[in-house]
């Protein structure tokens, strides 16, 4: 048996076999390609018909960092943070909000910064609120016969900061950078206990402020020249030259001046296959406190081979008094130099399995890296040190060499592994995991 299906018209069905009177209407096409051609506006909506009005700036979200929230068992403290982005249609005015928890409120970092791209001239303000805690002593005591209290001493300070950064572009390419900070650092020395029945119950970790400290209040303006035509790959630059000129002097509490030279290049000898990578860094602080925030050059991202756990002075070293007990010193200093050069190749571009799963980009890389680094009374030195000179007068470089892996984990990070040879002070070579891409 036959099946004729119908089709909807407008004096109701009818076969979908016979044509409607609308299909059979002649359509309204030039008569060649040639007139079609010829007529800039033929198939375009009326713009008579179009409402004009003012742009309003309506701010909406771009981006929230995934929430988190932790409670730690043996101290009994809570923690979480999130991060939220927001811009106009046009990304000309972007608003950035983030906060951190880390137990207590007053121990909350907490950032709100605006960029205002809508003109040449160019500009971002913001505050921020960040606590640090640098280590001085830990002693456990016994305070009854079945109560042993865990007792840590730290020197506490709380960084709060107010910005604006203005930037004027010449092209694409450079522009100039100017602004200024103000800077308020609140010191203060606090224990954090806990006690603890002999092989029974805790009890939850307690904060008590033994010492406050006078609060250090300090302005900074800025100064600086940039410029950036770099090429990326995968998993950093693969061509150009990206450079950056600073100064800065801080007023007020602290007295010093800093300085800074940032000249990086990337010398492809086969495009985006294989490139050479050279950066040197000089960043100085001279003046009266120019000690007061020492520089580290231990990190993964500029010395390898001397320190794979940590990522700043205050990581390696526990302050007694005036004395300093960090047995990596000599990467320390308040004035620092570094020289970085790096071959770099692809291992993996595209490697798919199956037809719905591919393994991620994935570079390596040889490299040599050496690094000076010094402060106000030391002497700085070129070539070998000598056994059993004093590192609180002088300082030679220290260098390594060997090589890594960078894998683009799907466009949300980059992992790093590098394997490090150091090639001065006996030490043994050693792997060192980080995040974030090459320079």
């Amino acid at each position: 048996m036959t099946q004729v299906r119908s089709a909807r018209s407008c004096s109701g069905g009818r076969k979908s076999t016979v044509r409607s009177s609308v299909d059979r209407a002649p359509l309204d096409l030039p008569p060649s390609v040639a007139v079609l051609n010829a007529d800039p506006l033929y198939g375009l909506p009326d713009t008579t018909r179009f409402r004009e009005g003012p742009y309003r700036v309506s701010l909406h979200p771009d981006y929230i960092a995934d929430p988190g929230i932790g409670y730690t068992p043996n101290y009994g403290t809570f923690s979480g943070g999130t991060a939220f982005v927001f811009s106009d249609l046009l990304g000309n005015h972007q608003l950035a909000v983030s906060g951190n928890v880390y137990g207590r409120l007053s121990d909350a970092s907490v950032f709100v910064g605006y960029a205002n791209l809508s003109r040449r001239l160019q500009y971002s303000t913001g505050v921020s609120q960040d606590p640090v805690y640098v280590p001085l002593s830990y002693s456990p005591q016994q305070i009854s016969p079945q109560v042993i209290r865990y007792q840590s001493q730290y020197l506490r300070y709380v960084v709060r900061d107010l910005f604006l950064v203005g930037q004027y572009p010449f092209n694409r390419f450079t522009r100039i950078e100017t602004g200024a900070q103000f800077n308020s650092i609140s010191e203060g020395i606090i224990s954090v206990f806990q006690d603890c029945a002999i092989g029974g119950y805790c009890t939850d970790v307690q904060f008590k402020t033994d010492t406050t400290l006078a609060t250090i209040n300090y302005v900074t303006p800025t100064a600086a020249f940039v410029s950036d035509n770099t090429l990326f790959g995968n998993t950093g630059p693969v061509m150009g030259r990206r450079m950056r000129f600073q100064v800065s002097k801080s007023l007020g509490r602290l007295n010093f001046a800093d300085y800074l030279v940032d000249y990086r290049r990337y010398d492809p000898i086969i495009f985006n296959t294989l490139t050479f990578a050279t950066r040197f860094l000089g960043s100085l602080a001279i003046g009266r406190d120019e000690s007061f925030f020492p520089k580290y050059i231990g990190r993964p991202d500029y010395v390898r081979g001397y320190d794979r756990a940590n990522f700043n002075y205050f990581d390696c070293t526990s302050v007694i008094g005036a004395q300093s007990t960090c047995n990596n010193q000599q990467l320390a200093g308040s004035r620092v130099a570094v020289f970085n050069e790096e071959l770099r190749f692809p291992i993996i571009r595209r490697f798919d399995v199956g037809s719905s799963f591919g393994l991620p980009p994935v570079d390596g890389l040889i490299f040599y890296d050496a690094g000076l680094a010094w402060g106000a009374g030391m002497k700085p030195h070129l070539g070998n040190a000598p056994a059993g000179f004093d590192p609180n007068k002088d300082r030679w470089p220290l260098a390594s060499w060997g090589g890594g892996l960078r894998v683009n984990l799907f466009n949300l990070a980059i992992l790093r592994w590098d394997y490090a040879r150091p090639l001065v002070g006996g030490r043994k070579p050693n792997w060192t995991f980080s995040l974030g891409a090459s320079y």
